[in-house]
């Protein structure tokens, strides 16, 4: 392959940075769930710990204890199963963009490279038969200076 094949593999290459972006933001959209999914799993914990903070106060940092604040705080806005309930969306929006465009892309892959290696064996054909009219009728094994 060579620079002139370049605008051959464009539209490959920009099918593969769009369609990378779409998987990326769905797999961060997803890491957001599971991240929300561990806080969620520390509420109880972080209540326990707030709650025996106020009957014995001095027993953690301040640190430890606007942490536990800010678990108890986020999990105000979100339950297990509405964060299930994205984690299987996303894996269905992932299995969808599989399907309609990672598919698609397998295709284009294979039809762009196809279109390059006829072309190149193409050149190839013609740069071995110097030229001549009858270029598929070349034979390395019978090629004499004086065919032609």
């Amino acid at each position: 392959m060579n620079i002139v094949d370049y605008p051959k593999l464009k539209k490959l290459i920009d099918n593969i940075a769009a369609t990378a972006e779409e998987f990326v933001s769905i797999s961060q959209k997803e890491i957001n769930q599971y991240s929300d999914f561990q806080i969620w799993q520390l509420k109880d914990t972080a209540s326990e710990l707030l709650k025996t903070e106020k009957e014995q106060p001095g027993s953690l940092s301040q640190e430890q204890i606007a942490l536990n604040e800010k678990i108890v705080e986020k999990c105000k806005s979100i339950s297990y199963e509405t964060i299930n309930q994205q984690i299987m969306q996303l894996n269905t929006e992932f299995v969808r963009l599989y399907e309609e465009k990672y598919r698609a892309l397998l295709q284009l892959t294979g039809s762009t490279f196809e279109a390059i290696s006829i072309e190149t064996q193409q050149q190839a054909d013609y740069m071995l038969s110097f030229g001549r009219k009858n270029r598929h009728a070349y034979n390395p094994c019978t090629y004499a200076p004086n065919d032609q």
